[in-house]
């Protein structure tokens, strides 16, 4: 949801416009439920944990039991980037333990996600996993990546996106953690697409 806040950084810092798109309640995890100690889980990277929780309710969405997954051909691709901690999103023990063979974290800035995607549907074509969990994150905690894009020239000025426009000034910055649970058509428990 876009909205006008202090809730990542003051409004108006360094000229950045005002209103960008946040999720709510990033700082909540239920550390029991994943088997976590709350040291551990604080020391996180929230999008880590974001994603740990996304992931196990997109393999339930797809009609799988997590449990069941272990031991399978499942490879994890996950777009990211700007973050210290990308190259454990794809591959932290604690998140897709025993779920696969291989796992992927793809930046490509904008794009990570969606190539993330077709490099699982490469992988599922070519018969070298049986089910994927894709899935791209971005949390906009720090303000220097909005300022270095400000300065490129690429931030909406009133904070509305206008693509294709002629009165489009830019993007809006926002968040997402999201992933999608992959199999081919004769192997899947729930279609959608």
């Amino acid at each position: 949801m876009i909205t006008a806040d202090d809730c990542r950084w003051p409004q108006g810092q360094y000229g950045l416009p005002t209103r960008n798109g946040k999720l709510k309640e990033v700082d909540r995890f239920d550390v029991a439920f994943f088997n976590l100690h709350s040291k551990q889980a604080h020391n996180m990277d929230p999008q880590l944990r974001l994603l740990l929780e996304v992931t196990y309710e997109s393999i339930c969405n797809a009609g799988i039991n997590p449990i069941k997954l272990k031991g399978t051909k499942t490879d994890v691709f996950i777009g990211a980037n700007g973050s210290d901690a990308q190259n454990v999103f794809s591959s932290d023990p604690q998140t897709f333990e025993d779920y696969r063979p291989s796992s992927y974290t793809v930046d490509t800035a904008c794009s990570s996600s969606l190539l993330a995607l077709d490099c699982a549907l490469n992988a599922l074509r070519n018969d070298s996993c049986h089910a994927a969990i894709v899935g791209g994150v971005n949390l906009c905690f720090r303000s220097q990546t909005s300022v270095q894009f400000l300065k490129l020239h690429m931030l909406s000025n009133d904070g509305t996106c206008r693509a294709f426009d002629s009165n489009g000034t830019g993007y809006v910055r926002s968040e997402t953690i999201a992933t999608i649970f992959i199999q081919k058509r004769q192997d899947a428990k729930r279609l959608y697409a």
